[in-house]
This record gives structure tokens, sequence and C-alpha cells, in this order.
């Protein structure tokens, strides 16, 4: 794959097979929790819900055992379609298929192997989304970018604690970044030396964005 392909693919699964061996465990469970998000309306079943928000935790390793072990319990009911009630065949499968992704979001805990976890359990899901949320997620990797000390300790730490509080303070239960929160950290890194279009553009260029955003975790140290 060439980097006008990556920057253009909307084919998920060509950019995951192109990523193997590149994930951390920590983008990989954002990445899908993401999706998930995006797809939210789809997670009928709270426990399903519940499995996300506690896989969201686990990533930042604020999540427990019990919690962990709980929220695969809640998310993996609606999987064995006790609760579904629907004639459409279409729209069963449509929930199951998001529901069982919900559970699985969680086993990378004890899954090594995130290329085949991630191309497994999202393999039946049509819906899910292209090749923007993997760019969300890790950015351009043919033109890897250093975040400068002096942007973060500019103005006594702003630029941090601007990003801090994007990554905090979302929008849910959409989950999204706040864009005007990521409209003034753009205006701050900019007033801080900032010059790398790639940045500001990705932060003022709207639309959606989640946890594991590749600006905001450059920004804060996240892996």
């Amino acid at each position: 794959m060439t980097e006008a392909e990556w920057l253009a693919c909307e084919d998920w699964r060509r950019m995951l097979a192109f990523l193997s061996g590149r994930w951390t465990q920590r983008k990989a469970f954002l990445y899908v929790c993401a999706g998930l998000r995006s797809l939210w309306e789809l997670l009928y079943d709270e426990g399903s819900q519940y499995a996300v928000e506690v896989a969201e935790h686990a990533a930042d390793g604020a999540a427990s055992e019990d919690e962990i072990r709980d929220a695969g319990h809640y998310a993996e009911t609606p999987t064995f379609g006790v609760d579904l009630d629907l004639n459409d065949e279409q729209a069963r499968s449509r929930l199951y298929n998001t529901a069982h992704i919900a559970y699985h979001c969680l086993s990378p805990c004890e899954n090594g192997d995130l290329d085949w976890h991630l191309l497994e359990h999202l393999s039946e899901q049509k819906e899910w989304p292209g090749g923007w949320l993997i760019r969300e997620i890790l950015g351009n990797p043919f033109n890897p970018l250093t975040i400068s000390s002096a942007w973060l300790s500019w103005n006594d730490g702003i630029v941090f604690r601007l990003t801090q509080s994007a990554y905090d303070d979302r929008i849910l239960p959409a989950g999204t970044l706040d864009n005007t929160r990521l409209l003034i950290l753009a205006d701050a890194l900019e007033e801080a030396g900032c010059t790398d279009e790639q940045i500001l553009t990705h932060l003022r260029g709207g639309g959606e964005h989640y946890r594991g955003c590749w600006v905001i975790d450059m920004l804060l140290g996240k892996q």
C-alpha cells in the first residue's frame, strides 16, 4: 500500500492487513470501541453498551478485573438471542453481530494476537466504519510525527491541559470528542509554535473524533 492509497482507502480490511503487527492493545481497544460508538443505536441492550464503556476504561488501565468479567457477562447475553423478538431476520442479524463485537471487544485482555482478533470479530459487521476510523486512530503511518516539548510547556502547559480536557469531556452517548474543544486546542497549538498542517488540519477538520485520536494521543503521550 502506498501513502496515497492509505489516505484514500475505505477498505478497512485491507488497511488492517497492511497494519499487521503495528497495533498496541490500547489502540485496538479504542478502535473497536469507537466503531461501536458510531453504531450505538444497534447496541440495543444495556449490557453491550456497558461492555463498550468498560473496554474504554480498560484501554487506559482504569477497569478492574471484576468490571471486565461482569461486562463480558452482560454483553454476552444478547448474543444468544434470548431477548431478540424481531420478525426481520436482517435486523436480528445486525443486532446479534453488533452485540457479539461488544462482547469480544474485551477479549484482547486475554488474546495477544490483535490482528486475528480484529479481523475475526469485525468481519461479519457489514456496517462497520470505513478507513476514516483507522486513520482517526492511527493517523498516517507513512508520515510519523513527533510532538515538540516546547508546545506542551508553552504558557504554563495550557496545551496539555486543553488536550486532557478534550480527552476526558466527551459528548455521550456518541462518545465523540467535542469539536469546539479541538478547535480551541488547534489555536493554542498554533500560538505555541506548531506549524504542522497534518496536526492542525486534523483538529480543525470537523467530523467525528474519538478517544484514541492520533493527535490527542501524541499530545498526551499515549500509545
